[in-house]
């Protein structure tokens, strides 16, 4: 067995990896495995050259390991950091030490370009990992959070109950309603959502205008649109926030097949100023969106217990139970403004923000 750095004509080895140890009867992957999605993740990021190595034996993937430079907006300042990602091993390869050697291989490569921070999302497995091992500090906990748009749809296909749905979808939706669910009308007399369907000046202007708000974030200027959404071999549909005519921020919903429904994933949301009824028109619109593309359920990403996670709450959103973690490791945590980023409240860290989707 070998440990080598990523070639692109790798991409097709790591998908048919991917799909024979991690994929078979997954009903709810919402990224793309194919090899495309690696070609453009390991060769077009804008931000430096990512440290990508595999596992090799008998011609055959066994192991993946990646780490992607991201821009970081820490203040006023703008860090490249590194996100760790791809950390897999072949059920029969675990337990031979090959995780840590791709780890310090990847280190390595990313020190070479002068990249010593990084960021993880992580479960409580792999939380202990990095904690434990290479010293990383979580930040904040997250969640992905749901909200059933369509019962009747929900209830046929994800349940299997048939033509019976019809006749019951109508309780569950009564209930939903009554007991964690706020009815939302938003003021679309001042509020619209616009789609932007190639890079766009306007989402420069809604970025300058959320930067001042948002202390940490990832920087997401118009070189970032352009890398993670418009030129990215998925579909994602991104939009302007507009409330009487001024720029009032930016939503991006994907739409996958999860248990043979469409879900509407929104995977990213920053508002110019944060206020519950700015909120509550943003969240509000995007379900109307999802809605009206005939998927059944909607869903994002949101720290805990923070403005957001309470505004979407308030709209029917249903907190999953299973718990995610970020980390930060390497020199950022020397930073001096290393404290300010224990609070959750100074964050803005949705879905989008991850390699997750």
């Amino acid at each position: 067995m070998i440990v080598r750095k990523y070639e692109e004509q790798d991409a097709e080895a790591i998908s048919s990896f991917m799909k024979r140890c991690f994929l078979v009867n997954i009903k709810d992957q919402i990224r793309s495995h194919e090899p495309e999605y690696y070609i453009w993740k390991y060769r077009k990021n804008p931000w430096g050259r990512p440290g990508v190595f595999v596992a090799e034996d008998d011609s055959k993937i066994v192991g993946l390991f990646c780490v992607i430079p991201k821009p970081l907006k820490i203040g006023e300042k703008r860090l490249i950091i590194g996100e760790t990602g791809d950390a897999y091993i072949d059920p029969d390869y675990q337990g031979k030490g090959i995780f840590y050697r791709l780890v310090s291989l990847a280190f390595k490569e990313m020190s070479k370009q002068g990249i010593t921070s990084y960021y993880t999302t992580a479960n409580m497995v792999t939380m202990k990992i990095w904690t434990r091992l290479y010293g990383f500090k979580k930040i904040f906990e997250y969640r992905s959070i749901i909200a059933p748009v369509d019962f009747t749809t929900i209830l046929k296909k994800a349940a299997r109950l048939g033509n019976l749905s019809y006749l019951i979808s109508w309780k569950f939706s009564l209930y939903y309603k009554l007991f964690y669910s706020q009815p939302f009308t938003p003021d679309q007399s001042s509020w619209r959502m616009e789609i932007v369907s190639q890079p766009d000046s306007r989402l420069e202007d809604a970025w300058r205008l959320i930067s001042s708000e948002c202390e940490f974030t990832i920087f997401k200027s118009r070189e970032y649109f352009d890398y993670r959404f418009f030129n990215n071999p998925e579909k994602y549909n991104v939009y302007l926030l507009i409330d009487r005519e001024a720029i009032a921020g930016y939503a991006v919903i994907k739409f996958t097949e999860n248990f043979n429904i469409k879900c509407g994933h929104i995977v990213d949301l920053m508002l110019v100023k944060s206020s519950d009824e700015n909120i509550r028109q943003a969240v509000g619109l995007s379900l109307g969106i999802i809605k009206d593309s005939g998927a059944a359920l909607a869903s994002s990403w949101v720290i805990k217990k923070t403005k957001l996670d309470r505004g979407f709450k308030k709209y029917g959103f249903l907190t999953r139970s299973k718990s995610y973690h970020l980390l930060l490791g390497g020199d950022v945590l020397k930073m001096k403004d290393f404290d300010r980023m224990n609070d959750p409240e100074n964050w803005s860290f949705m879905h989008g923000d991850s390699d997750n989707v």
